[in-house]
């Protein structure tokens, strides 16, 4: 089972994208976290915010690797948290270590389409939000939806 919610950072507090009505301050660096469960294993958490539409921009490329069964490693944008993707036959090895390595196995088939229905709903958002994330995230979404 995998759970995931997006936060956008408002000052000190943590709002849900989708109840997010503000105009961003800058819009090539949005402040948020996201929370990501996988079969009860906390991956995510709000303590790693960063930014957060770079962030699902990178877990995007992820998953396009993902399913092309290659490996994938990256680093949060602006903090040392390793995330990676390792594909495992039908399943997915995904690790995130920050202080300590968290992992956890899951099908693949579930993690590519529960991560690309929520990256796709967070830059729709973004794309309604804000025109400039139009030509940043067509390819990308396009990409996730050939999944």
């Amino acid at each position: 089972m995998i759970s995931v919610k997006t936060y956008i950072k408002n000052k000190n507090e943590f709002v849900e994208f989708s109840h997010y009505t503000e105009a961003f301050k800058d819009s090539f660096y949005i402040e948020g976290a996201i929370e990501l469960t996988i079969n009860g294993v906390v991956i995510f958490d709000k303590e790693m915010w960063d930014y957060i539409d770079q962030l699902w921009s990178y877990i995007a490329d992820g998953i396009i690797c993902i399913q092309a069964n290659q490996p994938f490693e990256t680093y949060f944008p602006d903090q040392p948290i390793k995330v990676s993707f390792m594909p495992i036959k039908e399943s997915v090895s995904v690790s995130v270590t920050c202080d300590e390595e968290m992992k956890v196995n899951v099908a693949k088939k579930e993690f590519v389409n529960e991560i690309s229905k929520n990256v796709i709903s967070f830059f729709d958002y973004l794309r309604k939000k804000d025109s400039s994330f139009n030509r940043r995230y067509d390819e990308l979404v396009s990409l996730l939806g050939k999944g």
